[in-house]
């Protein structure tokens, strides 16, 4: 439900937009510039989305034969512009993973902000508190094996779907 509830607000303008071939008399750089609206809301609703469907659009982002010039060059920045997550939530994920506080094991605090943010996680660099050596922690997204699994298992409940239309029709 969360997934339609995001997704068919932008799927219902752009299917309007197409049936209709457009906004009349619309001139060729208010329609860019429309196109570069859709786009940017297509990036919004994938990042909203989550993991896979950042995928999915970074999969999309090379694909000039599939989408508008616009929606390529927004969906490319999910390849290096995804926002990050809160660094107390890192540190958190920190802790369980390693059953020590963050700050016993690095230098690093809820004042450090990630040098990368990524689709899957983030990126800190930091120094290792026994030995000083400087190194790169990555910290994947909260609750990510939760919200990849549901992903995956709904993609295939889809395409289990598509192929019972397409025997059917």
């Amino acid at each position: 439900r969360e997934i339609v509830a995001r997704v068919a607000p932008l799927a219902a303008v752009v299917l309007r937009d197409s049936l209709r071939g457009g906004v009349p008399g619309e001139s060729e750089a208010e329609r860019d510039a429309r196109y570069a609206l859709r786009a940017r809301e297509l990036r919004g609703c994938l990042t909203d989305l989550g993991p896979t469907f950042i995928k999915a659009g970074q999969a999309l982002s090379i694909r000039p034969d599939v989408l508008p010039p616009p929606a390529v060059y927004e969906l490319q920045k999910l390849c290096d512009a995804v926002p990050s997550y809160p660094t107390a939530a890192a540190l958190a994920l920190i802790e369980a993973e390693l059953g020590a506080p963050a700050s016993s094991l690095f230098e690093l605090d809820a004042s450090s902000e990630p040098i990368a943010a990524a689709s899957l996680g983030q990126v800190y660099r930091c120094r290792l508190r026994e030995g000083g050596a400087e190194v790169a922690l990555k910290v994947q997204r909260p609750d990510m094996i939760r919200a990849v699994s549901l992903d995956l298992y709904l993609l295939r409940r889809y395409c289990l779907f598509v192929e019972w239309f397409k025997v059917r029709y």
